[in-house]
């Protein structure tokens, strides 16, 4: 098994520092200065919640593909589910603070608001690629994982090579998010061929969560010209909640499914 992980490693490595190195070669370090404000909070998010729930749950994916695939199915369609709820809002939240937050933290840096937004609404799919990554190699699927990285690895570098002499550091951002949707559909791709994926539900949820997103935003969109930016961004995060329990998306049920699997 080692060579698979330890290649898909190597994809890894070589994807998280391409964009950075393509950078300072092709437009100098300057552009670098610039794109690492929005790489490092969504390096900060991915350390935070997807790798922590994901990793906890691996054991529980591993034991319920050996024992039960209808468990597996319902434990993987939790967690996709539960880091959807969870990106969403970070996602949205982040790309309609971006001006007031760069302002009042960077304020030197306004110029990166764009792709700190591009990179913001990328979230989902890196919080995503978790769920579907631990669970193929969970269920002995490794070299999916490794195949799958590295294309995602290619496509980074190639659209960097394309788009950063002529966009900078929003070229770098733009293909940040097409590298990691890539990575997310041949994810969910090799998922389908271990386990029936629920697309139903999914979409479904996915639907609620939108509709949940969409009332966080539209209500911060309204707030933001009366409010302070942090207390609009507090009520719109609120709204969210009571629209996700509403909508039912949050409740004991999903609550329970969540923390069975992880201490199964």
């Amino acid at each position: 098994l080692v060579p698979a992980f330890a290649v898909s490693g190597v994809f890894v490595r070589v994807y998280n520092n391409a964009d950075v190195v393509l950078l300072g070669n092709l437009v100098g370090k300057t552009q670098v200065g610039f794109y690492a404000i929005p790489a490092k909070v969504t390096t900060a998010l991915q350390q935070l919640i997807p790798v922590s729930i994901s990793a906890a749950l691996f054991p529980a994916f591993s034991a319920s593909y050996r024992d039960d695939r209808e468990r597996a199915t319902r434990n993987f369609t939790s967690a996709f589910t539960f880091l959807l709820l969870a990106a969403a809002p970070i996602g949205a939240g982040l790309a309609l603070a971006a001006p007031w937050l760069i302002a009042a933290v960077w304020p030197r840096y306004t110029a990166v608001v764009p792709a700190f937004q591009l990179m913001a609404l990328t979230v989902p799919c890196l919080f995503l690629a978790y769920p579907t990554g631990y669970f193929l190699n969970a269920c002995g699927g490794q070299r999916w994982n490794m195949g799958n990285r590295g294309v995602m690895t290619a496509v980074s570098i190639g659209a960097n090579l394309v788009l950063i002499p002529r966009y900078g550091f929003f070229g770098a951002a733009m293909a940040f998010l097409a590298a990691n949707a890539v990575l997310l559909a041949l994810d969910l791709h090799a998922v389908a061929r271990y386990i029936r994926l629920p697309i139903v539900r999914l979409a479904h949820d996915a639907a609620k969560i939108g509709v949940a997103t969409l009332t966080m935003a539209l209500l911060y969109a309204v707030l933001l010209p009366v409010l302070a930016g942090p207390l609009a961004a507090a009520v719109a995060a609120l709204a969210y909640a009571a629209a996700a329990v509403g909508l039912g998306l949050i409740g004991p049920n999903q609550l329970r499914q969540l923390t069975q699997a992880i201490r199964t």
